[in-house]
């Protein structure tokens, strides 16, 4: 996500729920530490290679900063679902 001055504001995480029977758990609130790992290797010099590298520090300071948010996105495959996507 971006500030309205087009710098980095916070880097979202996603986590895709699916289901066949429509009931999708609480989103949660907080981060794993393995998910934030996860986060903070993808980062890492060398492996975040965009192209941009002001983008690319942007990106770093500002989950370096703790600026990282879990977003959870939800795929309905029930019958009454039919692949309905939620959470954007």
């Amino acid at each position: 996500m971006r500030n309205p001055n087009g710098t980095v504001a916070e880097v979202v995480v996603t986590d895709a729920k699916t289901t066949s029977v429509g009931n999708f758990p609480t989103p949660s609130t907080t981060l794993k530490a393995s998910w934030r790992a996860e986060v903070d290797a993808a980062v890492a010099p060398g492996r975040l290679d965009l192209g941009d590298p002001v983008l690319e520090q942007q990106i770093r300071d500002a989950v370096a900063a703790g600026h990282v948010r879990l977003r959870q996105i939800n795929v309905n495959f029930s019958p009454g679902g039919q692949g309905s996507t939620t959470g954007f």
